[in-house]
């Protein structure tokens, strides 16, 4: 497991950082986010866990399935 940690800094920071959060909970993370970290090898499933309080994050991916 590894973790990124972003930081909102600057007018309205705590603003900001909720409403990522809630664009990244909420699908903005299926579409671009999760094409763009998957690759031949790895697929990049999506959020598996989140936490409202401290906007927390988790992120699942697995070996890319391939066919026979």
């Amino acid at each position: 497991m590894k973790k990124v940690t972003l930081t909102f800094i600057g007018y309205e920071s705590e603003e900001v950082a909720k409403r990522f959060y809630s664009w990244m909970v909420g699908g903005g993370l299926s579409e671009g986010l999760l094409d763009n970290l998957s690759d031949q090898e790895i697929d990049v499933c999506g959020v598996v866990d989140s936490n409202n309080e401290s906007l927390e994050i988790a992120i699942t991916s697995t070996p890319k399935k391939t066919s026979v």
